[in-house]
């Protein structure tokens, strides 16, 4: 299909292309403007562009299965949602790409509900077997994608429920969690993720569905993450929930987006960012804590945080576990686990291919202590370079080549001071609940910096 040729869904659900069906003036369409048409019109088409979509989402009801999907059109003089159900959904879904120029016809127009609409136009329309949508050349006579991008620091003071464009660098990704909708029987994806902008603060932002599972899975080269329409919510703080039109993209091509990678490179890497959320269980990622100050911690609402709660702690490396490795081998697309075959590549089960080669990412298990404590802790791949000083696979390679001085590298951390951020969730393990312990960053101790913190802590308490 090129970009001049509509589709239109016959009856059986299979798609016919067609020409345009509405003529003007010398053969051109004439084209109604959104806030213009309404349910008493019979003759009409609309142009604009695509400034939100839904997901593809699957429900449950009392005369069965279906799914549905929908997308809000804007042209200069408004916008309007745009509803569409089963097969029409399907191919929906492939078609309408956001940012996107398209023109529309033969839709039913009705009532629209406020409690589910967000757009301009008092109407909203559904798509039946006899509509047809095309897509349009984008001459520029249609506005661009607009965002209202909110600085983090200026989250608190937007009004709880209004809906929210941020852009920020990711800094951490989360575990993906996998829950069960309670509707449909089917398995939810969820997963955290923590973004930075120049306004030197943090959030995090929970993510659902194949963006949460599949697109993002962790934060290696800090990608740019743009997020457009997510509810400003107060669950346990300031907190940014995605929703069923909410919109995702990585690096996009925005001089918002290149300003944040350049200021991200420069400097905002180094700087120890606030968070402006508390994430649950009264943990918030720039609140100091002692390892035993966490383990006495309530953890009673962690089951429903699959990010986990995270602090900030000063701690000594006491000890590297080297009684199993200390990396895995690594899919080179999902980062999952790959296994060997007989012919000497390597199986990824998630993708279901063989690869010539793996990546090497660390998975280590480490001792930890400060004054008052020590406890066990899960050190991954961003934060064991930290920690080691060396990649993955600089280290296997080292191995294979040098034993004796790969010892001495693995042991260069014992004793030495790192200010990490650290996790704290619940998983569960053969249905037995227990609390992990992950550290996602690891900075060697600036001591001027960790001087006035301490300085600060002393004058809380009066001194």
């Amino acid at each position: 299909m090129t970009d001049s040729e509509p589709w239109k869904p016959k009856a059986n659900g299979a798609i016919a292309h067609t020409g345009h069906n509405v003529s003007g003036i010398n053969g051109q369409v004439q084209f109604f403007p959104i806030t213009g048409i309404n349910p008493y019109q019979n003759k009409w088409t609309i142009k604009g562009r695509v400034i939100n979509k839904s997901a593809l989402r699957k429900y449950q009801n009392a005369r069965g299965e279906g799914q549905v999907l929908s997308f809000d059109l804007a042209d200069e003089s408004g916008s309007i949602k745009i509803a569409s159900f089963n097969d029409v959904a399907s191919r929906m879904n492939d078609l309408i790409q956001l940012g996107k120029v398209f023109s529309v016809t033969k839709g039913s127009v009705k009532q629209a509900n406020p409690k589910f609409n967000r757009c301009s136009s008092e109407y909203e329309m559904m798509l039946g077997n006899e509509s047809v949508v095309t897509p349009i050349a984008d001459d520029g006579t249609v506005g661009q994608l607009k965002f209202e991008f909110v600085k983090i620091k200026d989250l608190e003071s937007k009004e709880v429920n209004s809906f929210i464009d941020v852009i920020g660098v990711v800094k951490e990704v989360s575990e993906v969690a996998e829950l069960t909708s309670r509707t449909t029987g089917e398995p939810l994806y969820k997963r955290a993720v923590t973004i930075v902008d120049d306004s030197e603060r943090t959030i995090d932002i929970s993510l659902w569905g194949d963006f949460a599972k599949d697109v993002i899975q962790s934060e290696a080269g800090n990608p740019v993450l743009l997020a457009k329409g997510l509810k400003r919510g107060e669950y346990m703080g300031i907190s940014l929930d995605s929703g069923r039109s909410s919109f995702f993209e990585l690096n996009p091509d925005l001089k918002e987006a290149h300003a944040l990678k350049g200021w991200y490179d420069a400097k905002g890497q180094t700087i120890e960012a606030k968070s402006v959320a508390g994430n649950g269980a009264g943990g918030n990622d720039s609140e100091r804590r002692t390892l035993q100050e966490m383990n006495d911690s309530n953890f009673a609402n962690l089951q429903n945080q699959p990010g986990g709660v995270s602090f900030t702690s000063r701690i000594t490396v006491g000890l590297i576990r080297k009684d199993k490795s200390l990396w895995y081998n690594a899919c080179p697309e999902t980062n999952r686990k790959v296994t060997p075959t007989a012919t000497g590549r390597w199986r990824c089960e998630t993708t279901d291919k063989e690869y010539d080669h793996c990546n090497y990412r660390y998975v280590m298990n480490v001792n930890v202590m400060d004054e008052s404590t020590s406890q066990f802790v899960s050190v991954f791949d961003e934060a064991a370079q930290q920690v080691i000083g060396k990649t993955a696979e600089e280290m296997n390679t080292l191995k294979e080549s040098n034993e004796d001085e790969y010892e001495r590298v693995v042991d260069l951390p014992l004793f030495k001071q790192f200010v990490t951020k650290i996790r704290v969730k619940q998983e569960t393990w053969q249905e037995e609940q227990r609390i992990k312990y992950q550290v996602v960053r690891a900075n060697p101790v600036d001591y001027a910096s960790e001087s006035n913190v301490i300085l600060s802590e002393l004058k809380e308490y009066g001194y």
